[in-house]
C-alpha cells in the first residue's frame, strides 16, 4: 500500500489485524540448536512472503537491527494465499472485525479448539506462543497514524523507501468501513 501510494495509487489501509508488530520468526526444529537468534540467519535461506512484501521488510529490518545486511542472507519468496475474492465480495472487513473482536473476548485455549489439530500442533507450544503475544492483536480492527508511521519509519530504516516519514500517514488509512462494521455489532 505504501509502495502504491508512492507510485501514485491511491489505496488506503482499511482494516489492522495488529497493533502492533507480531510476525513471528519461525525456524524448522531440526534446525533448533543450530539456530538461537537472528544471526544465526547469516548465510541461510530466509523465506518470506514474497521480496519487496511486509514479512520481507520486518525480516530485513530485524535482522539490520542484528547487524545482517540482505546480502549476507538468501531471501526467498514463499508465497501467500491471496484474499482478492474476498475483498471483491465485501468479506473481508466484516470478517476481520468480527474475527478481531472474538479473539479479544476469548481465551486463547478456545482459539485452539476451534483451529484444526494439525495447525495448533503441539497445544501447550501453541497456547502459551499466542499467550505471549496476544497484545500485537487489535480488538477494533481499527488502522491508526501511529501504525502507519512505525511502518513508514520501518520502510525508510532499511533502505525500501527513502524519506518515507514525509508521507502523510493519514492518506495511507480510511477507517469508514471498519468504523461501519463496528456499528452493526
Amino acid at each position: 500500500m505504501i509502495k502504491a501510494k508512492q507510485q501514485g495509487k491511491e489505496l488506503r489501509m482499511i482494516v489492522s489485524f495488529t497493533h502492533l508488530p507480531g510476525t513471528p520468526l519461525v525456524v524448522n526444529t531440526k534446525y533448533r540448536n543450530e539456530i538461537k537468534n537472528p544471526k544465526d540467519l547469516r548465510g541461510r535461506p530466509v523465506g518470506v512472503t514474497a521480496p519487496g512484501s511486509a514479512t520481507d521488510l520486518l525480516m530485513r529490518y530485524m535482522m539490520s537491527k542484528e547487524g545482517v545486511r540482505p546480502e549476507e542472507m538468501k531471501i526467498i519468496g514463499v508465497g501467500t494465499n491471496t484474499i482478492v475474492p474476498a475483498i471483491e465480495n465485501d468479506q473481508v472487513v466484516n470478517a476481520r472485525v468480527k474475527a478481531n473482536r472474538w479473539m479479544a473476548t476469548t481465551p486463547v485455549e478456545k482459539w485452539a479448539d476451534v483451529l484444526p489439530p494439525e495447525l495448533v500442533g503441539d497445544r501447550a507450544t501453541w497456547i502459551e506462543s499466542f499467550k505471549a503475544s496476544r497484545e500485537t492483536f487489535t480488538a477494533d480492527s481499527l488502522p491508526t497514524k501511529e501504525a502507519v508511521m512505525t511502518v513508514l519509519r520501518t520502510f525508510e530504516a532499511v533502505g525500501q523507501i527513502p524519506n518515507a516519514t514525509r508521507m502523510d500517514p493519514d492518506g495511507l488509512i480510511d477507517t469508514r468501513f471498519v468504523r461501519k462494521a463496528l456499528e452493526r455489532k
